[in-house]
Parts: C-alpha cells; structure tokens; sequence
C-alpha cells in the first residue's frame, strides 16, 4: 500500500510538473507510465513474456528520472523565490522546467544505453589480509538477477571472462537468481560453467526469498556450488588451512520468517586460527559483527545506487554504497556495484562490475 501511494504521489508530481498544460494524449501517457510501474510487480508472480517484462521495468525507470527531474526543477526554481524579482521569476520558470526535463529525457536514454548495451567492467583490488600466509586470487559476482531478461548469450560471455581470469575462488554474493528457477533452468545451469580452483561458493540474497527459495537452493547445489546458508568451510592448501569462507543468509530472513541469517553460528563453525572471509549479501551486516574479527566481508545489494539520484536512498539503508572502505583496523568491506541490474534495464552514475580481488598477505 505505501509503495501504491510513493507510486500515485510520484506520477501526480510528473503530470503537475511536466504535462499539466499538454495536450490530453499526456495525461494518458503518465496514466501509462503508472500503470506499468504497478504492472511490474507482477513479474514475482507470473512468466511475463520478454517485452512486457522490458516495458513494465524500462516504464519504471522512464517514472523515477522524470520524478527526479520534477525534483531538481523544484530545487533550480527555488533560488528565484529568494533573490529575483516576480517577473524574472515568471521569465525564467519555463526555461528552467524544458532545462530539467531534457536532462531527464537524456538521463533516460543514457541509462538504457549504459544498462543493455555496456557490460560488466573488471574491477581490479587489492586488499591486505591479516595472518594470510599465501597471496590468493578471487572473483566476486554479486546482483546478477538472473530473469526472464537476462540474455543467454551476455551470461555465456561474462562466465568466459571469469574463466579467463583463472581465480583461485569465486564468491557469488546473493541476488544471483531472481526468478522462479522452473522458469530460467536453462540460465540458471550455465553457472555450472565457472570454474576455480579452491570452489565456487554462493549466499542468498532478498530477492531469491521472492521466489521457490529451497528450489533454488537445490538447482545450485546440483551444480555443484557451495551454498553457505550460516555455515563455513575452509580452504586448505597442501592440507594446510588457509581462510576460511563464511556465508550468511541475507538479513531479510527475519521478515519472511525463514532461513534467518545467523553469524554466530557460522564464524563458530570456521577455523580460528586462519583469516576470514564473510559472505553477507547486506553490508548492513556491519550491525551485528560486534568485536567478532572478520578480515574482509564482500556484500553487494546497493547496486552501487544503480540510477543516480537512488544512491542517496541507499546510503540512507546502507553503511556503503559502494567499494573498499576500512571499518575496523585491518577489518575490510568490499561492497559490488553488481554484475547485472534490478527492475528497470538501466544505469546512471554507476557501473556493473566482476570484482577481481587480490587478497595479499599483511606485511
């Protein structure tokens, strides 16, 4: 309900702003645009053929920059009501709302552009590992959101690039799937192609608990991927213990009452005497760490804020919206811009990404 009245309250704002004085064919167009923003909730429920499932998603990112262009005409605006007179007012009101509205529609089509057409860049880091006793390799995938719009022949190609990049390991950080899986089997059994040394290993996000979660499960672990649901395991080389890899269900558990996150019990299932890593799709696990030593935690969820101005809601949310940041001395949180993009096809002000890190050994 509340997000039915952000909805309303937002296209109301759109109409006022922009249409009001149009002919009626633009009432019926923001009439459109709200429909197909309420429309796309229905992808959780039903298969969507891909161009409903383009239209209703495109149509709510078409709704969030037109808002935030009604936003920052009201912000250009607001100069005037304190220091010009009431006619330059009047003069400049009309030039003002064109100047917000073209940057919206450029906003817009840059966003599609960038959101279907450019793809994942290699984002190389280092990070400095306390008790690491041999420099190792690993990819991180985060907000894949495998749907019904995911194009085979993109995921094909992001696996052989990960491929190339031989990692020792790779983690894929929740919001992999994000539909019902009997409806994308053949996308989802692609990820069996990835290929590492030490493992493959994967946590849930909040937007697998949107669909057949235990399914889901099932489907990765035949993949022979290791799901982390509050559990760890650690990587030996040469028989000797390296670090450990701990996974966390994603926080939302607690509000769907199922597989709640629980990282006591997975920090006391790993070895106390090698360095860790933990999984947690949220970086707002921050939270509930406490004084537990955690060397470097990989999270993704933010999408690096996806569409500018949405990060600012984000931080909002979440300690970090995105990269490497140092919470704690020689404690480390990487947040992923994401490899793939939620809802509307688009990106603005931000950059889907495979996190290439190298964890280095603390001198």
């Amino acid at each position: 309900m509340i997000a039915f009245l952000v909805s309303c309250g937002m296209h109301l704002l759109i109409y006022y702003t922009y249409f009001r004085y149009s002919q009626r064919y633009a009432y019926y167009f923001v009439w459109g645009l709200f429909l197909c923003n309420i429309l796309f909730t229905l992808h959780h429920y039903f298969n969507l053929p891909y161009l409903l499932e383009l239209l209703f998603s495109t149509c709510l990112g078409v709704s969030f920059l037109l808002f935030s262009g009604a936003i920052f005409y009201y912000i250009f605006l607001s100069p005037l009501l304190i220091f010009a007179t009431k006619e330059q007012y009047h003069l400049l009101m009309p030039s003002i709302r064109y100047f917000s509205f073209i940057l919206a529609i450029c906003a817009i089509f840059y966003g599609l552009y960038a959101g279907l057409y450019k793809k994942p860049i290699i984002k190389n880091i280092d990070v400095p590992i306390s008790g690491l006793q041999k420099e190792m390799k690993i990819i991180q995938i985060s907000d894949l959101h495998i749907n019904t719009l995911t194009r085979i022949q993109n995921l094909q190609k992001m696996i052989q690039k990960v491929n190339e990049l031989k990692p020792d390991a790779i983690m894929l950080t929740g919001d992999i799937v994000d539909s019902n899986s009997h409806r994308i089997e053949e996308k989802i059994m692609l990820l069996k192609n990835l290929k590492a040394k030490f493992g493959i290993y994967y946590i849930l996000g909040n937007h697998e608990y949107y669909h057949n979660t235990e399914e889901i499960l099932d489907l990765i672990k035949e993949l022979g991927i290791v799901v982390l649901n509050n559990t760890s395991t650690t990587i030996n080389i040469d028989s000797t213990p390296l670090i450990n890899i701990i996974g966390i269900t994603d926080l939302s558990g607690e509000k769907m009452g199922f597989l709640k996150p629980n990282i006591k019990q997975a920090i006391l299932k790993g070895n106390p005497k090698v360095p860790s890593i933990l999984l947690s799709h949220q970086p707002k696990v921050l939270k509930f760490i406490g004084n537990k030593k955690i060397e470097l935690i990989l999270s993704g969820h933010t999408h690096g804020g996806q569409i500018f101005p949405f990060n600012f809601l984000v931080a909002l949310d979440q300690p970090y919206v995105k990269g490497l940041h140092l919470y704690k001395p020689n404690q480390y949180i990487y947040v992923s811009q994401g490899s793939g993009t939620w809802g509307p096809p688009m990106r603005l002000g931000s950059t889907s990404e495979i996190t290439y890190i190298t964890l280095k050994p603390q001198e």
